[in-house]
């Protein structure tokens, strides 16, 4: 990859195998209509001969087996970054569109998966019409916000918030995506075949609370680019541009606010600092005034004897700022960040705003992914295994989970033999070790049941309600295992 060094030679020679695992699969699997001739052409194949023999691997093994294939392959100009799984990635995408494409003709025929993929996917790709609409569609959402009329009000706010952005603000190691502070279901740090609720700092526009407090001259222009996307957004939803201004600088001293009550990133990678189990009574305690009881049932969260919550100093920080910051500037907050976790599917401008700085300030991309490619990727994140049903038909058929489920069983039992005749581990060692192996769950391809997306709505035209829609069914889906067994089948 052309951003790190780090892996990218390890990654190179096994993304080279995986790459060539992965198209044989797929050509193997003789799918319904032929692959798109145009991507497999790009695809690069395992070959010793991209090592730069003229160097010594001993000296400097990234430049070795990278440097040759580096110079024949830049980063193109929608890309960030530019690896062979990238063109993989890019192969995968051209055969989902081809399936979106077709499922996306208004057939009354069309099976239900069909209909909802087909149908999200006309609805992000139509740019007519969401402009057409203007802020129309995000309107009813600002209104909430508008109507807010006292700080005990958020969590019936928040909650609203977080169901429609639950998938849209994506998390980083940092913490939660979703406005003030992340809420959902995961593994327990403690027990990890039991489901918990999980409750993380979040909230900031920024990757990183270091983004806003570091002090040198790189990180303070990084604030100052920030900072103008947003005032340009606030005039974008018809804002004067002093008011504009005036509430950039309240969401980002917001922000700050946050990000100093974060706990920071290098704490985070020890599961110890995370691994805090409260009572619903200790964690109200963290925020008298925010009412736990009325959040959790506008999420509609099931009971549970204890949350784990990854950073209590934060929610107390978060408290703090309840008690301290006027209401309006909490609703400026909350136009942002809703509006900014949106962007992707509003009118063109907004949509500008958001790359020029989440794509090309921070991240050096050149240029915008081309609409199809950002509207694939929507799908699949919104209704991955409704796209992934009609993928295996396309590209991944039966007999080729079957192939690879031979050889994978094939590798256990001669890891099998291979232990049972180890003459360096001793025989409750390698009792230890078979009783491991045969916990191995193969998971090849595609699940032997799939999600039922019966209960989601997506019509079609409504572009930026069928992503609300999704990320509510996503939380509900998430929040509703809480309390049971982990499913290790999924």
């Amino acid at each position: 990859m052309h951003t790190t060094k780090t892996y990218a030679a390890v990654l190179v020679l096994v993304s080279g195998c995986l790459t060539v695992l992965a198209q044989s699969m797929l050509a193997q699997s003789k799918p319904a209509q032929p692959a798109p001739q145009a991507a497999i052409s790009q695809l690069d194949h395992f070959d010793v001969a991209q090592v730069d023999s003229g160097l010594d691997p001993c000296v400097d093994f990234y430049e070795y087996t990278c440097k040759k294939w580096i110079a024949k392959n830049p980063i193109p100009p929608e890309q960030a970054n530019w690896w062979l799984g990238s063109k993989l990635m890019i192969w995968n995408q051209t055969v989902v569109r081809e399936i979106l494409e077709k499922a996306s003709n208004d057939d009354p025929r069309r099976g239900p998966a069909e209909q909802k993929i087909g149908d999200y996917y006309a609805s992000c790709l139509n740019e007519s019409e969401i402009n057409n609409k203007g802020i129309t569609a995000i309107k009813p959402e600002l209104d909430r916000i508008d109507a807010l009329r006292n700080k005990a009000q958020l969590a019936e706010a928040l909650a609203r918030i977080h169901s429609i952005t639950f998938a849209l603000a994506a998390g980083t190691d940092s913490g939660s995506g979703a406005a003030l502070f992340g809420f959902g279901s995961g593994q327990d740090l403690d027990d990890a075949s039991k489901v918990v609720v999980v409750v993380d700092q979040g909230g900031l526009g920024l990757p990183d609370r270091d983004y806003y407090l570091k002090p040198d001259q790189k990180s303070s222009e990084l604030r100052q680019q920030y900072v103008a996307p947003v005032q340009k957004t606030f005039e974008l939803l018809g804002e004067p541009s002093a008011q504009a201004a005036a509430d950039a600088k309240v969401m980002m001293d917001f922000e700050t606010s946050l990000a100093k009550a974060s706990l920071d990133i290098v704490a985070r990678r020890d599961p110890a600092n995370l691994n805090h189990k409260l009572s619903f009574q200790e964690l109200q305690a963290l925020t008298p005034a925010f009412s736990w009881d009325r959040y959790l049932a506008h999420v509609n969260a099931p009971q549970t004897d204890h949350y784990l919550v990854m950073a209590p100093d934060f929610l107390k920080g978060v408290g703090q700022l309840i008690a301290s910051v006027p209401l309006e500037n909490w609703k400026i907050y909350l136009r942002w960040q809703l509006v900014n976790a949106s962007s992707s599917l509003l009118i063109g401008p907004f949509v500008d705003e958001r790359f020029d700085f989440y794509g090309r300030t921070l991240l050096g991309q050149k240029v915008q992914t081309p609409r199809w490619r950002r509207c694939v990727r929507s799908v699949d994140r919104d209704l991955s295994e409704a796209l992934g049903q009609e993928f295996v038909t396309r590209a991944f058929a039966a007999d080729s989970k079957e192939r690879m489920l031979k050889l994978v069983h094939a590798l256990e039992a001669a890891l099998s033999s291979d232990i049972q005749q180890l003459d360096w581990m001793g025989p409750a060692t390698k009792k230890a070790a078979l009783a491991k192996l045969e916990k191995i769950s193969d998971k090849i391809g595609y699940p032997d049941h799939w999600r039922d997306y019966s209960s989601l709505r997506i019509i079609r035209g409504d572009a930026l309600g069928n992503a609300y829609r999704s990320s509510e069914f996503e939380l509900r889906r998430q929040l509703s295992r809480i309390g049971k067994a982990v499913d290790r089948a999924e």
